[in-house]
């Protein structure tokens, strides 16, 4: 048995738990629920239902307590596993605020998401815990920082879903007008003609953002 407990990684008694269970027929030795056999304190499923229809009454916990005669934190811990912990649970579900515009191209949504930069030599400090990741380069006398931030702007039709992004290195309003001709190129391949374009987005997130469409010929 020791021979066997230390091939098996673990102590004698629980290699001689597994082989009593084996001779009694539990060939597949699955763990056991840790659950006892007997609860005698645990409530009664008519004591339950009694909770759940006094719940259901818009009673609060306290006074459904004081009603059974029991203890509020026995009340709040079974109310909270039937599902009724808060009493906004008894009013049916709100439907799903969804709308979809009817044609592709009616209108398009495009947004911006700054995205830190991995640079070659690894991740940053937050992950690491130093910077020697971060380094910078030399172009034509001008050091440049070569992490930092990358910046994926999306596209997408709001009727069918259908999205276009790509990861740029900065932020600005000629970069954005050239993101939004080479989408839009992109949806009319497609088949999906852009007519309007949500700019609400764009104007607070893009810098220049007032002057983005007047660069981009007035897509909006």
């Amino acid at each position: 048995m020791h021979q066997a407990a230390e091939a098996a990684g673990c102590s004698v008694r629980r290699a001689s738990k597994w082989v009593h269970r084996c001779r009694g027929g539990n060939q597949e030795l699955p763990d056991r629920s840790s659950r006892p056999h007997r609860s005698p304190a645990r409530l009664s499923r008519q004591r339950v239902e009694a909770i759940e229809a006094l719940r259901r009454l818009w009673m609060t916990a306290a006074e459904i307590a004081e009603v059974l005669g029991l203890p509020l934190s026995r009340v709040s811990l079974w109310l909270k596993r039937i599902g009724l912990g808060r009493r906004s649970r008894l009013q049916p579900p709100e439907p799903p605020n969804r709308y979809e515009r009817r044609h592709p191209g009616e209108l398009i949504q495009v947004d911006i998401k700054r995205l830190g930069r991995i640079s070659a030599r690894g991740a940053g400090h937050r992950v690491l815990g130093h910077r020697k990741s971060q380094y910078k380069l030399t172009d034509l006398g001008r050091r440049s920082r070569a992490t930092g931030f990358e910046y994926l702007h999306v596209m997408i039709d709001d009727h069918s879903g259908l999205a276009y992004a790509e990861v740029l290195d900065a932020l600005g309003a000629d970069r954005a007008a050239a993101f939004l001709r080479r989408a839009v190129a992109w949806f009319v391949e497609r088949g999906v003609p852009v007519h309007r374009v949500d700019e609400r987005r764009m104007k607070v997130k893009w810098r220049g953002g007032g002057l983005l469409f007047d660069r981009f010929g007035g897509c909006g």
